[in-house]
């Protein structure tokens, strides 16, 4: 009985010297560490799917922080490899960027409202635009720019009508759609500025009366979460792009299903129609950037090139160069008729969120949760 007690006692020497793999302690430090570094990757690469930086004050009203150096020639296919950066705005987490239909003004869906700078005097401050509860995720404007619209995590869509004072433009708020049971994730005005189509986290797609603000459609359009939509140049169809790694074109007059692109193999974060309307780009989490035939849905081509997921397609007004932002934290320029790289932009700190066109073509506007918008040129021609 006495060697069966001693045989059962803890000799704190021997378990020094255990093998690391019979170590219970040891084990515990190594699982903590490693989801850690699992949650720490997942934040990196973009697999969150809500906005991680720190919501801003509503007061938090953010202020240009350089001058806009100006460019003088409009970015092309040919002369790609001279765009640089001209200026920076911001000091607040940006989810998306747009340019007014005259290029004069600038919209911001930020952590904070919705910002509203005069491209033509970026020293001025900003008008800030309070309203939603938490983050606004996407902001479009009206075709004859005199109203915005905006979405939120707070799963409305509101109307703003924006105005010229003797102080730059103003914006009130006119209407609150309500409708969404989730996060709105993106937001587009018609081309003929009748209708506004809205996009959200329960997967649904719903098209809204601009004028008296009620909802005339719904399409459970994407399981899992619709996360952008477009407006085809004519007004005709819609393109909507969700969790399901798929992009749906939809007839904008019954709100019909007309085609189905598949393809990539995981989230697609956002759908652009080229201005001519011959072309849809889709942005996905696979790390491609995909071209696709508008008439038939042909896939056409398939540009690699981010590391990482990518989050947003612009094309530029003359339908010819394609730039995209992902989570490598760069803008990249694509000649789409070649499928090749044109160049890469470096600059953001952290994921890039939507990149825009200003109508001229002279300058490139991306938005980044760095909380900086960076505008890009050809400097001097």
């Amino acid at each position: 009985m006495q060697t069966s007690g001693k045989s059962q006692q803890s000799d704190p020497a021997q378990a020094a010297t255990r093998p690391l793999y019979r170590q219970p302690a040891l084990w515990a430090l190594v699982i903590v560490l490693i989801a850690v570094l699992v949650a720490l990757l997942a934040i990196l690469s973009g697999r969150d799917e809500e906005p991680t930086a720190t919501v801003a004050p509503a007061s938090a009203t953010p202020v240009p922080v350089a001058q806009r150096a100006g460019g003088t020639a409009a970015i092309t296919a040919d002369n790609a490899a001279q765009v640089e950066e001209l200026n920076q705005l911001g000091q607040n987490p940006v989810s998306q960027v747009t340019w007014s239909p005259d290029g004069r003004a600038l919209a911001l869906a930020l952590s904070a409202g919705v910002a509203l700078y005069n491209a033509t005097d970026l020293d001025a401050p900003p008008r800030l635009l309070e309203g939603h509860d938490g983050w606004v995720m996407g902001v479009a404007w009206s075709p004859d720019g005199t109203q915005l619209v905006s979405g939120g995590v707070d799963g409305t869509v509101r109307v703003w009508t924006v105005a010229q004072d003797e102080n730059g433009q103003t914006a009130s708020l006119s209407q609150t759609l309500e409708g969404h049971s989730g996060w709105v994730w993106a937001v587009a005005w018609s081309p003929d500025g009748a209708k506004l189509a809205s996009a959200g986290a329960d997967g649904t797609v719903r098209l809204w009366d601009a004028a008296q603000g009620t909802q005339t459609t719904q399409r459970d359009a994407h399981p899992g979460g619709a996360r952008a939509v477009a407006w085809s140049p004519d007004g005709a169809s819609l393109a909507s792009a969700g969790r399901d790694g798929a992009v749906r074109v939809w007839a904008a007059d019954d709100g019909s299903l007309a085609q189905t692109l598949t393809g990539h193999t995981g989230i697609v974060r956002d759908v652009a129609w080229s201005p001519d309307g011959r072309l849809l780009a889709s942005a996905g989490n696979d790390g491609t950037v995909r071209v696709w035939d508008a008439s038939t849905g042909a896939l056409l081509q398939t540009l690699e090139g981010h590391p990482g997921g990518v989050t947003t397609v612009a094309w530029s007004p003359n339908s010819a160069v394609l730039a995209s932002g992902g989570f490598d934290d760069t803008v990249r320029l694509w000649d789409v008729q070649q499928g090749a790289l044109l160049t890469t932009l470096f600059g953001h700190m952290w994921a890039v969120r939507s990149v825009a066109w200003s109508p001229d073509a002279l300058s490139l506007a991306s938005a980044s949760a760095d909380q900086t918008v960076r505008l890009w040129g050809v400097a001097g021609g």
